[in-house]
């Protein structure tokens, strides 16, 4: 299993490498030129030992000089041309798998966010991703220019001399069980650092989120203690990695020194028994050396390969995750479905463990236009009910549908344009606050965010800054209130001008003036739209024509504000009980 695992990664790997087929022959071509030209500077050297030298003839001196000086200039250029082939082979590929990352990411439901912690998706940008890279950057063309120089060299050492080049081989058996045996130690001891390095990645990213809790809770130093502990294994792992390397290594060395003094030995004799020229031995060292190097290089850059498998069977399960929610096969039909608002929900259950449903058996119907708030205490599924409307879950059991077609049939597309969130706690990026409202409606002009920026009340605190709308906001809009920035938040829902809307708890942190306001603005510009709101504040709840009462995942009431006091059932007991707050957050 683990074997048939291994050969779809690297099927994978290679198959990304050879997208570019030209490229890589026109590689693989420099590469074998290269292998000749190293392979002609020491038979020029046996040639100037065996037939210059005792000829003691110049001109044959100056043509065989002239040879050489060619050699080295063509060997020269090809070398840069293979450079340039191995960068531009390495950095396109390189970017297609970072497109490829980024694209699936986002293809991928709220699911994967939600089961994955920032810190694991930062790793596989930061560390996977990366280090993949470099096996199209660098070790793919290495180990193609080695395999091939290897193959030439030893054509040219058995040609020079069968019996010395045999002598040689007879330690590769020996040496390859030996390498095999560390090799596997080796490869266990990079795939503990992959592991090692994400969890110590995981907890910087959190330790750095934490950072204002931390301070403010005194716990700096109980997370510092975390921390150094996380950071204690990893270079627990490291240090095991390191002597796994060094140990190869120096066994390495021994065998090829071990090799390479039978050579000399091995060689003298056949001098001596006049079955070898001296010149002959000269070149045939150079190659030998050559070889060894390019032996050594080429094992060593296979290693490294083998510790960057762990990173790509990462990113290879990545590219391979299947969203939960999977685009409908209709989606050629989408321009023929409408979708009006009217919503409705049949026998609804979800959990986010299979074991335990958050939503069960939910029924409701919402029609078109209708504004309706979910109250219920903290957990009782409100927010999973607004996810899984807007198409960030898919039920496990039952059916939600929009203007009678099941969510199944409309594309994510189409659901995504039609739906808009406002959520208690928006992300605001580090751009102008123009920018931030127009992600809302990417190709809207000045004068409609504005314009929707004031209907979310956002003159008042944006007047007062130095460049107003071109301010540029710190990471996160670290630098506004909950209050401001959920009035942005409000102001791309404005922007966009969905069929529905999803409010959640989306003017918590606004004071009673300015939620007056933008529930005006709500059901001025909302008037024939369908909302759906959260909420746990009287002042909230009063302007919505219909409320739901939620308790365990159920709809335990519905009615009318006025209905629902008079029944005096779970709302009333809620309210009686502070669980709706009247003018404070729940």
């Amino acid at each position: 299993m683990a074997f048939r695992s291994k050969i779809k990664v690297y099927s994978w790997i290679l198959s990304e490498f050879f997208a570019q087929k030209l490229q890589v022959i026109h590689l693989i071509l420099i590469s074998l030129f290269i292998a000749v030209t190293e392979i002609l500077l020491p038979k020029c050297v046996e040639y100037f030992i065996d037939w210059i030298v005792p000829s003691k003839d110049i001109s044959d001196f100056v043509l065989l000089l002239g040879v050489f000086l060619s050699v080295v200039c063509i060997n020269i250029l090809l070398k840069v041309r293979h450079n340039y082939l191995q960068r531009r082979i390495g950095e396109i590929s390189a970017k297609c798998l970072l497109k490829k990352t980024l694209s699936h990411l986002r293809i991928l439901d709220f699911k994967y966010s939600q089961d994955h912690t920032e810190g694991e998706i930062l790793s596989l940008f930061s560390t996977d991703v990366p280090s993949v890279s470099k096996l199209f950057n660098r070790l793919f063309p290495q180990i193609i220019q080695c395999t091939l120089l290897l193959i030439v060299i030893c054509t040219f050492l058995l040609m020079s001399s069968t019996n010395l080049t045999l002598v040689f081989f007879m330690f590769l058996p020996l040496y390859y069980m030996c390498f095999r045996k560390l090799e596997d130690k080796r490869i266990q001891a990079a795939g503990r650092w992959v592991v090692g390095r994400k969890e110590l990645n995981s907890k910087i990213h959190e330790s750095i989120s934490a950072l204002p809790d931390l301070k403010a809770f005194g716990s700096a130093g109980w997370d510092y203690k975390r921390f150094l502990l996380k950071v204690e294994q990893f270079i627990k792992v490291w240090k095991k990695q390191v002597f796994t390397n060094f140990l190869t290594l120096s066994i390495r060395q021994l065998f090829l020194s071990i090799g390479t003094l039978t050579v000399y030995i091995v060689g003298i004799l056949l001098i001596g028994r006049n079955e070898m020229s001296v010149g002959q031995f000269i070149s045939y060292l150079f190659m030998y050396h050559l070889l060894i190097h390019n032996a050594v290089q080429l094992l060593e850059t296979i290693s490294e390969q083998s510790g960057v498998y762990f990173n790509a069977q990462r990113v290879y399960s990545f590219l391979h995750e299947e969203p939960v929610r999977k685009e409908s096969s209709v989606d050629n039909l989408e321009a023929s479905i409408e979708i009006n608002g009217e919503i409705e929900f049949v026998n609804v259950s979800f959990g986010y463990q299979s074991q335990t449903d958050v939503v069960e058996n939910v029924n409701l119907r919402i029609g078109v236009g209708e504004k309706v708030v979910l109250v219920g205490e903290s957990g009782s599924g409100k927010t999973t009910l607004l996810q899984l409307l807007g198409g960030l879950y898919e039920p496990h059991r039952g059916d939600i549908t929009i203007g009678g077609t099941s969510i199944r049939n409309i594309s994510k597309k189409q659901l995504k344009a039609s739906v808009g969130y406002a959520f208690q706690d928006p992300f605001l990026f580090g751009l102008s606050v123009l920018e931030n409202i127009r992600f809302g409606k990417p190709d809207s002009s000045e004068l409609e965010v504005i314009n929707s920026a004031r209907l979310a009340d956002c003159e008042r605190f944006v007047q007062k800054m130095q460049h107003q709308y071109n301010t540029t906001l710190s990471e996160r809009g670290s630098s506004l209130s909950g209050g401001e920035r959920q009035r942005i938040s409000l102001a791309r829902l404005f922007l966009k001008n969905p069929r529905i809307v999803l409010l959640d708890e989306a003017t918590a942190a606004l004071d009673s003036e300015s939620e007056r306001k933008i529930m005006s603005s709500i059901n001025t510009l909302f008037g024939d739209r369908t909302v759906i709101a959260i909420a746990h504040r009287l002042s909230s709840i009063k302007y919505f024509d219909k409320v739901f009462v939620m308790e365990r995942g159920r709809i335990v009431e519905s009615g009318t504000y006025e209905e629902l006091i008079k029944r005096q059932g779970k709302f009333y007991y809620m309210l009686k009980n502070k669980t709706i707050a009247e003018n404070q957050y729940a």
